[in-house]
């Protein structure tokens, strides 16, 4: 948001103010307070005694719970909108931009791993049967979350309250002026962990499971199933993270216009509500899932 402060002329705040008030007053807390109940019912399937030994739903059960933390970050942070200064005061404000790093980049690369595997589901499907399995998954998922507070812990230290005359409050929650330029490389950094490099790969596998998956004679349903349930999650990934993605690609490298700044808040919405729709999608595609639920 930071990098957003293009000043819209006159008659472009006029007509987009309303939408991005209620965007962001309404629309906003509701799909978090959603994604906060929904995660909730996603963890407790995927803990079942039927459910917690599949590969799947161990990434899909951490991932309920980075998607919980990631609802709940942004929760704090849209209490800013209402007056409500929580983010802006010590601890909190590292506490919350630390979270929705690590949840962010937990999210993405949790389903990264599930594409992959769902190619391998179509590729070397006795390769899954030996190899993929929940141990294997316990194991990736401890890398993944690793490697993001090894990736992410700087915004613990290198944020804090700075004077901010724009605000209503005297400070605000900001990298500190000694860690400018580090906040700026980490940006990229950023950019390239959970925008770039994620997608790539997702678009890449999810195009190679289409093609294989129509060549391929039928297999078992079972298997099928499954397939159709992993890609229904990547696909679902995304056509939600796509359109914020690029935008804020343009943004690094190119100047942000007004219609830039609205088009950001319908599409940073877009990528929100992915933290709180899992549930129905996999009610929608997992049958197991649905009987366990």
């Amino acid at each position: 948001e930071t990098n957003l402060t293009t000043e819209a002329p006159a008659l472009h705040r006029d007509t987009s103010g309303e939408t991005v008030g209620v965007l962001m007053i309404v629309v906003r807390p509701a799909i978090c307070a959603l994604g906060l109940v929904t995660n909730s019912l996603s963890l407790l399937v995927f803990l079942q005694p039927s459910m917690r030994n599949l590969s799947c739903s161990v990434y899909l059960a951490v991932k309920a719970v980075s998607d919980f933390a990631f609802l709940l970050s942004s929760l704090v942070l849209w209490l800013t909108s209402v007056q409500v200064r929580a983010f802006h005061t010590e601890g909190v404000c590292q506490l919350v931009l630390f979270a929705t790093y690590l949840a962010a980049f937990i999210s993405i690369w949790l389903v990264v791993a599930l594409t992959i595997e769902n190619l391998l589901c179509v590729v070397r499907p006795w390769f899954v049967q030996r190899s993929c399995n929940a141990r294997t998954a316990r194991i990736l998922t401890s890398v993944i979350v690793v490697l993001g507070i090894g990736l992410y812990h700087f915004a613990l230290w290198n944020n804090g309250l700075r004077t901010h005359t724009r605000l209503t409050g005297p400070t605000a929650c900001q990298p500190l002026e000694e860690f400018t330029h580090l906040a700026v490389a980490l940006t990229y950094v950023d950019s390239l962990m959970t925008l770039l490099l994620p997608l790539i790969v997702l678009t890449v596998s999810n195009a190679a499971i289409i093609v294989l998956a129509l060549r391929a004679s039928r297999r078992q349903r079972r298997r099928d199933m499954l397939i159709r349930f992993l890609f229904s999650v990547s696909m679902t990934l995304l056509l939600f993270h796509l359109p914020s993605h690029l935008l804020r690609l343009k943004y690094l490298l190119l100047s942000a216009s007004a219609l830039d700044v609205l088009l950001f808040r319908w599409f940073e919405t877009l990528y929100i509500s992915h933290y709180a729709i899992g549930f129905f999608v996999y009610i929608a595609f997992g049958s197991n899932f649905r009987k366990v639920f």
